[in-house]
């Protein structure tokens, strides 16, 4: 039996089987569009499956340690700087807020402060000017690189942006470059302090003075993230137990009887936590 017959007996229920399919075909191409963008391909930046957020834990405290994984303080950071072999770099960020000044109301923006070699960890290049490098740290002029989105919708796509002050005009920053389009490393991408929120620039992260002092801190100000990039060939587990030895010998020094862990999460496993499950199961 022919379609055409089919379609003559069946009539219009034929057709409603015809446009339910349709619909189907094109919601399955829909949802796989976006797994593909959300969980496969969430991170521009070269071989993302090496970045990794690290955080601290208390194994005593295990409420605490939950609530706070991926609050990590200077000392720690700083230390693995130091010792931990097993990573091309890392790179501490914070949250952070900017008044946008100029044409127009004052526009808030988010962004987060980052230790200066922040975009080396990551291997992203700006599509203007530059980012930002050690000597930025100590800058008094505050050098900033901003997200193509902020560039286009703040500053007309304006090529000469580069080397302008925004802000108020006692202190605000200098823009100092603009990042690809393709960037897009916002939001959960760098920790729970951004959450929420479109990352539109990123200043250079400095710790005060008394954070540099010694281990006697190494329980206090876990206000920043880690982000790091892991060498080729080594795995979280092998990242995670050298980072646990280091936290144990920051547990001795401080003379502390609680253990100190670490934890060692891919960015991109962090990233889409809370949207795996239900993106899996509307595919289903």
């Amino acid at each position: 039996m022919g379609m055409t017959r089919i379609f003559r007996q069946g009539g219009s229920f034929a057709w409603v089987m015809v446009g339910l399919m349709a619909l189907g075909i094109g919601a399955t191409t829909a949802m796989f569009s976006v797994i593909n963008g959300v969980l496969w391909q969430p991170l521009a930046v070269p071989h993302p499956e090496q970045l990794v957020l690290l955080g601290e834990s208390i194994p005593e405290e295990p409420a605490a340690s939950a609530k706070f994984a991926y609050f990590d303080n200077p000392i720690a950071y700083l230390t693995w700087q130091r010792e931990a072999t097993s990573f091309t770099g890392m790179a501490a960020l914070q949250s952070s807020t900017f008044t946008l000044t100029g044409a127009g109301r004052p526009l808030q923006l988010h962004g987060a402060k980052v230790w200066p070699n922040f975009f080396d960890v990551l291997t992203v290049h700006a599509a203007l000017g530059r980012t930002l490098t050690a000597a930025d740290a100590n800058d008094a002029t505050r050098p900033m690189v901003i997200t193509d989105s902020l560039w286009r919708s703040a500053f007309g796509a304006n090529p000469n942006v580069i080397g302008q002050h925004v802000g108020p005009s006692d202190s605000g920053a200098r823009i100092v470059g603009v990042l690809p389009a393709s960037f897009d490393l916002g939001g959960r991408s760098l920790g729970p302090m951004t959450t929420g929120y479109p990352t539109q620039y990123f200043v250079p992260l400095q710790f005060g003075r008394d954070e540099n002092t010694g281990v006697r801190d190494a329980f206090t100000d876990f206000n920043y993230h880690v982000v790091a990039r892991l060498k080729p060939g080594v795995t979280v587990t092998m990242a995670k137990a050298q980072l646990d030895g280091v936290q144990a010998n920051l547990a001795r020094a401080a003379n502390e009887k609680l253990t100190l862990a670490s934890i060692v999460t891919p960015l991109l496993d962090y990233t889409v936590a809370d949207a795996s499950q239900q993106l899996w199961l509307l595919m289903g």
